[in-house]
């Protein structure tokens, strides 16, 4: 591999760290925010492509938290994004959602779950607009439909998410690339040199209304997951070297 490749590499990261940074919360529209989320895909279209086995090895580690994430909805769908890009995740102090795994894969992790719970609370609100039970609902079934919907839309999102990874992991197998398996057990490698040991699950929440957890289930289909992140393996079958 050439100081060339490993300099293109590093730019294209930078890029796209610039390009999670452009948030709503950061000042940026949310039209901003979903074509910076496209070209995130794109330039890790672009990082996978020119990534090898010995690149791979190099790689850092990283943990990345989401504050408060688990006491959110989105915290349902913390373990498909986990699997989906190659970490390992964990609850920290009954609150913190945490993953480790390649720096990349944890900042895209801590990506997705920022995303997703910023689609959560704006579909959420606008669930409640002119929604003539949630207007005629005492104060408390309004918090139980508006969690309701929360983790309905999560639990969705994370389904999209497993299907998608099924697809992605048996394209890329069809194409010969083994840079997936090599991550699993270098991943685990650094759990243990850490001294991080996972014990049981931890039980997540529950819908008590069945009638916002549905509509948040449907509202899923409004966030986008762009085919970047999805399927670049598709169409990039034997081009890693």
């Amino acid at each position: 591999m050439t100081e060339i490749n490993t300099d293109k590499r590093e730019g294209i990261l930078a890029k796209i760290r610039a390009l999670m940074a452009k948030t709503p919360e950061n000042g940026c529209t949310e039209e901003e925010a979903k074509a910076a989320a496209a070209m995130v895909d794109r330039l890790l279209e672009k990082y996978e492509i020119d990534l090898d086995e010995v690149a791979l090895r190099k790689q850092e580690f990283a943990e990345h938290e989401v504050a408060n994430g688990w006491l959110h909805p989105v915290g349902m769908a913390a373990s498909s994004i986990a699997t989906f890009t190659d970490c390992k995740c964990w609850i920290k102090n009954g609150k913190q959602i945490v993953y480790l795994g390649f720096s990349v894969d944890a900042e895209i992790a801590e990506y997705l779950t920022l995303l997703f719970k910023r689609s959560i609370d704006r579909e959420g609100a606008a669930f409640t607009l002119f929604n003539r039970d949630y207007e005629e609902a005492k104060k408390r079934e309004r918090t139980e439909m508006v969690r309701s919907f929360g983790i309905g839309m999560a639990e969705r999102l994370a389904e999209r998410l497993r299907e998608l990874k099924s697809k992605r992991d048996f394209t890329m197998k069809a194409a010969g690339n083994a840079l997936v398996v090599l991550k699993h057990p270098l991943v685990a490698q650094e759990m243990a040199r850490r001294g991080i040991h996972l014990g049981a699950g931890v039980a997540g929440q529950r819908a008590r209304n069945g009638a916002a957890y549905a509509a948040g289930h449907a509202a899923a289909a409004h966030v986008s997951i762009n085919a970047g992140v999805a399927s670049r393996a598709s169409r990039q079958q034997g081009a890693i070297r």
